[in-house]
């Protein structure tokens, strides 16, 4: 009886200094972020960024650079954004794991008239960057996401679940031209996915 006692309360001062340890990082991540994200805010994106033309729904199709460890495109994912007093709400939905999943962030545009914003999901304590380097509105947009103060993902982000080629090899190109050693794109599988 007692041994079993003893396991107990090392498993609850376990149980009490992970959640401390996780707290922490937690913590000292918003802090990071916080610090180094003027990274970011050297590329202003888009001048005279137009939200209510970008509002709606757009398709992660293709992904370049480093893969963040919050990242959820392992495959397709869809937002919907609408138009908020500060920038947009996103719903985002995905596969993960065979189960369709979704969520709400918040997605306040960080400078005016350009298209930086921050992107914090709603009850968790994480702050991603992302800039919106260029769209037509109506086809792509190509937009890399920051974290710890360097580049850290992008996306090309479709309106078309299967968008054509030449919308494809455009969005591209100005990965190629505005971001530091883009080579390698992966096609995250839009046309075949059921969202």
């Amino acid at each position: 009886m007692h041994y079993r006692n003893f396991l107990l309360l090392i498993s609850d001062r376990s149980i009490n200094a992970l959640l401390t340890m996780i707290k922490s990082i937690a913590v000292l991540s918003s802090v990071l972020c916080l610090v180094l994200a003027d990274f970011c805010k050297e590329e202003k994106g888009i001048e005279s960024f137009d939200p209510e033309k970008f509002k709606g729904v757009w398709y992660f199709s293709y992904r370049y650079g480093i893969k963040t460890p919050v990242s959820f495109a392992n495959s397709c994912m869809k937002s919907d954004l609408n138009v908020t007093e500060n920038g947009f709400e996103a719903k985002l939905e995905f596969y993960n794991n065979g189960k369709r999943k979704s969520f709400v962030v918040d997605v306040p545009l960080k400078k005016e008239g350009g298209s930086y914003f921050q992107i914090t999901p709603k009850g968790a304590n994480v702050q991603v960057y992302a800039v919106l380097l260029d769209t037509d509105y109506e086809n792509y947009v190509t937009e890399y996401f920051c974290m710890f103060g360097k580049m850290a993902e992008g996306f090309i982000r479709t309106r078309s679940k299967n968008p054509s080629p030449e919308i494809i090899q455009k969005a591209k190109e100005v990965a190629k031209q505005r971001v530091p050693d883009v080579n390698t794109f992966v096609d995250l599988n839009c046309a075949t996915s059921e969202i």
